[in-house]
């Protein structure tokens, strides 16, 4: 269970958010945790109301699920759920890519290959930082796009993702897989060719380093368990 500090009450109801999210987005806080308003207060030294504040506003963001007569726990993402993004995401990243290359300039380019060496560097060293540059860069090409649907399907995605990742510390254990693999997905990108990158994109979403879950739209021709989300 996290330890929370003490804060001062002018700065309660921003602080309060931050160190919760913090918790749970570093792990500290593990999946399923209860987060009981009086113990948080209790430790931060501050009254209930802008805890209870807080974990609403963290229930909006879909890190905190309310269970009624029960109080709050830190959300969990199940495996299922992580392969129904990944089916989904074979047939969207593509597009938001193909969206994006005419738009992308040679300073884009230079920031794509540095969130990679930024990859290379936290994989194995600072989970947190390896997962927040891992999603940073494929959210790259959907803010690019254009296309400000295709973004928030990404953004509802991304917090899933995040969690998932943060609560299965397996999947970044190996800083060359993860990098070397997202290096190879952008060289593919670099060339152009859609149907190059469509059929990247379908063997990177579902076999790439990183989570070990099902792919729904070949469960008839691949063994259970043999896909991987990254």
């Amino acid at each position: 269970m996290a330890t929370f500090t003490p804060l001062a009450h002018q700065k309660a109801p921003t602080a309060v958010l931050a160190q919760i999210r913090q918790a749970i987005l570093s792990g500290e806080l593990p999946a399923g945790s209860q987060l009981r308003e009086a113990h948080i207060a209790e430790e931060m030294k501050i009254s209930r109301s802008p805890v209870r504040e807080a974990l609403s506003r963290l229930e909006e963001e879909g890190l905190v699920e309310k269970v009624p007569f029960k109080g709050a726990y830190v959300a969990s993402v199940s495996p299922e759920t992580i392969a129904e993004i990944a089916a989904i995401r074979t047939l969207i990243e593509p597009y938001a890519v193909a969206q994006a290359l005419p738009r992308l300039g040679d300073a884009d380019w230079m920031q794509l290959r540095k969130l990679l060496k930024q990859l290379d560097r936290a994989s194995g060293r600072d989970l947190v930082s390896a997962i927040e540059k891992h999603l940073t860069f494929h959210r790259y090409f959907y803010e690019k796009s254009g296309n400000a649907t295709l973004l928030a399907l990404w953004q509802d995605w991304e917090l899933k993702l995040r969690l998932f990742f943060i609560f299965d510390h397996e999947a970044f254990q190996s800083a060359q897989d993860v990098a070397g693999v997202h290096e190879e997905l952008l060289a593919v990108i670099e060339t152009g060719d859609h149907d190059r990158i469509r059929g990247a994109f379908g063997r990177h979403v579902h076999f790439a380093p990183g989570i070990e879950v099902g792919n729904p739209l070949h469960d008839a021709h691949l063994d259970p368990g043999a896909g991987r989300s990254a």
